[in-house]
């Protein structure tokens, strides 16, 4: 992944996470926040057990213990999730186990540097966990799973190549299909390999971003691409 590709999945990140977080009366808001809460439970479980083998276990090592959660909340929830479960166990292995105690600065350049670490291979681990599993709920089978969905994809609206193909920055993509899709809804998988994305993972986010504006809509339904049930998006604004 290039350096604008990392800059511009962070923007994504942090742009999807505050609009859920503005949007709390929808469901998936709420889902979101009370999977946050659960998470933030793990975490404290994890925290309280740290604690008790203060005398066992080398605190240079409780770094590693608090994947635990977030490999749970991301198996348990989903990427987002996951996120959010990082972040939370490296402000409270700060704020609980390094110098200075009870406090969010780390003194120690290394110790901090260890926390950023951390939250990096986080990030990874958790995208890698997601993608398991979406290989798991897959159909065990020796055909490619693209020739598997390929028959069922009869979409109700046919883009022309030249509109998905167009130009401009992966999120301008994105959007161009959905609103060039009308009425039509499609999972985080069909717009990825219909735009030839690379990531879905980038998708997933553009989608989150978008669903928290009033002119897109996020939630359970089946995929007019792939026909399976799944979170689609689809524009609530009429095509140009």
């Amino acid at each position: 992944m290039s350096s604008e590709e990392r800059q511009e999945a962070i923007s994504l990140t942090s742009r999807a996470m505050a609009g859920v977080l503005e949007r709390v009366r929808s469901d998936e808001a709420r889902a979101f926040g009370t999977h946050t809460l659960l998470a933030l439970g793990l975490v404290a479980a994890t925290t309280l057990a740290i604690a008790a083998l203060t005398g066992i276990v080398d605190l240079r090592h409780i770094l590693a213990i608090y994947f635990v959660p977030v490999l749970a909340a991301t198996l348990l929830w989903g990427f987002l999730e996951g996120i959010a479960t990082a972040f939370i166990s490296a402000l409270a292995a700060s704020f609980f186990f390094y110098d200075p105690i009870f406090s969010f600065y780390v003194a120690n350049p290394v110790e901090l540097v260890g926390l950023l670490i951390f939250v990096a291979a986080a990030i990874v681990i958790g995208y890698l966990a997601t993608e398991l599993r979406e290989v798991r709920r897959a159909p065990a089978t020796s055909a490619p799973v693209i020739e598997q969905r390929q028959p069922a994809r009869l979409p109700l609206v046919e883009i022309p190549k030249s509109e998905t193909s167009s130009g401009g920055t992966v999120p301008e993509r994105v959007k161009d299909f959905i609103v060039q899709a009308g009425a039509a809804a499609y999972c985080d998988g069909c717009i990825q390999d219909r735009l030839g994305l690379k990531w879905r993972q980038q998708v997933q986010l553009i989608t989150a971003t978008l669903a928290v504006t009033d002119s897109f809509r996020r939630e359970p339904g089946s995929c007019s691409g792939c026909g399976e049930s799944k979170q689609v998006i689809h524009a609530l604004i009429r095509k140009n």
